[in-house]
């Protein structure tokens, strides 16, 4: 009879000598290090989450480098996007904004009215007639261009804070 760990066809796999145990032990060790990381990413930190039905729940979460946690408990909802403002107002250490997609600079400004605290507020958006794109918002050249005249004039009061890049996502990202 073969004594040690066997495969399902008999084979020995490991016999019990020192050598084999020492290769058995090294079979684990990636198991161990995804345990111990899991384990330490539970412990780093906690957020509270509020379901839009009122129920408070536990959540634990690891911020990544350069994330600023937020402060309170529990973390803050809203039901329209217009609260945003005042939310991001009442955090500390939360101090710049990027909107995807201005258009008129409408929501930018209630944003900005709301979010004092705001230092720098980067408007991202194509402002340009996109053929192959079926959507609403996409005007012509000449409703894009007024679309961008007239966000310009509504964030006039925050030009200090205010940096525009008129161009695609994907462009801006590395500006």
């Amino acid at each position: 009879m073969k004594k040690g760990l066997t495969s399902n066809k008999g084979n020995v796999l490991f016999c019990g000598c020192p050598r084999a145990r020492l290769l058995r032990s090294l079979l684990y060790l990636p198991l161990l290090l995804v345990v111990l990381w899991l384990v330490d990413s539970i412990r780093r930190t906690t957020v509270h989450v509020i379901s839009p039905s009122g129920k408070t729940s536990t959540r634990r979460r690891r911020h990544e480098d350069g994330c600023v946690p937020l402060r309170g408990d529990p973390v803050p909802t809203f039901k329209k996007r217009e609260d945003l403002g005042r939310i991001l107002q009442s955090e500390e250490g939360l101090s710049v904004g990027v909107e995807l997609g201005v258009q008129t600079g409408k929501f930018a400004n209630r944003m900005l009215s709301d979010w004092t605290n705001c230092e720098e507020y980067h408007l991202v958006d194509l402002w340009g007639h996109q053929k192959n794109y079926h959507d609403i918002a996409n005007l012509a050249q000449e409703g894009q261009d007024r679309n961008y005249d007239q966000t310009m004039q509504t964030l006039k009061p925050w030009s200090d804070k205010t940096h525009v890049c008129r161009n695609y996502t994907s462009v801006c990202v590395h500006k």
